[in-house]
């Protein structure tokens, strides 16, 4: 087992091979902390998406962020 940080405002804003974070059936979400969002997670490889909204002198623009986690146990 594992505990993964994914940086994110809100865990509405991450999602876990392609399903919403609070969704996901393939991870425990653990509880927000700051501004990451924690899950536990076992062995396995898993997609974590995270999207945020950045402020610009135009207005607001979405930036996604994401990455693989491997897991060995």
């Amino acid at each position: 087992m594992a505990t993964v940080y994914v940086p994110a405002q809100s865990v509405e804003a991450v999602s876990v091979n392609g399903q919403q974070g609070r969704a996901s059936t393939v991870v425990d979400l653990l509880r927000m902390d700051k501004n990451h969002a924690l899950f536990k997670v076992s062995s396995g490889c898993y997609w974590f998406l995270s999207k945020s909204e950045c402020r610009s002198a135009l207005g607001a623009v979405e930036a996604s962020a994401g990455g693989y986690v491997n897991i060995m146990i």
